[in-house]
């Protein structure tokens, strides 16, 4: 229920990190990476979530183009990755060359769409989920920056539907969205390592969220 998000500086750490913990995204925007590396990190026993952000505002570190992107991505679904992460943003082409070799390699797929500024009405949402259902993920991800309270519950409402979907509000005001979310019907939720180690607005920790699902005997450590 609970998957560690993880962007280091070096493969290293991210190797250190990746010993510890059962499910974890695996943040590749700012990390150089050989392909025999890619191997070491995908192939071992943690599950795993390939995830590679295009550009966008506010974001630190350095870009890659579209075609690193892909490249990167398709050699990790080749390297044993569990999930990819294809943002919505995708080049057509690039979606559909990365949901082929996914299929290909049993690799389940996640079309996201992020939206760092607001949260659309509900019923722009709703055009958003059909959009990506459209390419027939198995799993959606709604990430929206959450401005006022009413926000999340616009982003919660998303989980009504049939598809599977991972419905977040970004930011302070959104983090009952990372708690509710899974009780609701996510599939999984994402944390943080640790407190300083979040890779998104209001990210929780993994401490944090275990403690709180405990309280609420619903998590079993």
């Amino acid at each position: 229920m609970l998957c560690v998000s993880l962007k280091k500086k070096s493969v290293e750490e991210l190797l250190a990190s990746l010993k510890k913990l059962s499910f974890a995204e695996i943040r590749l925007d700012d990390l150089f990476v050989t392909p025999k590396e890619l191997r070491v990190i995908f192939g071992g026993k943690t599950k795993t979530i390939a995830t590679c952000r295009p550009e966008h505002p506010g974001k630190s570190g350095f870009t890659r183009t579209e075609d690193e992107r892909l490249e990167l991505l398709t050699n990790a679904v080749l390297c044993g990755a569990n999930y990819v992460d294809i943002d919505l943003e995708t080049p057509e082409d690039y979606k559909r060359t990365l949901f082929e070799t996914a299929k290909k390699n049993n690799c389940f797929v996640i079309m996201s769409y992020h939206n760092y500024e607001e949260t659309p009405s509900q019923k722009e949402l709703e055009h958003i989920v059909n959009k990506c259902a459209r390419f027939k993920p198995d799993i959606i991800k709604i990430a929206c920056l959450a401005n006022s309270p009413k926000d999340p519950l616009r982003i919660l409402a998303l989980l009504h539907c049939k598809q599977p979907i991972i419905a977040v509000s970004m930011g302070t005001k959104g983090k009952i969205t990372r708690l509710a979310g899974p009780l609701l019907g996510s599939p999984f939720t994402y944390v943080s390592e640790t407190k300083l180690q979040a890779t998104a607005l209001g990210q929780m920790d993994l401490a944090a969220t275990k403690q709180i699902f405990k309280l609420m005997d619903i998590f079993d450590d």
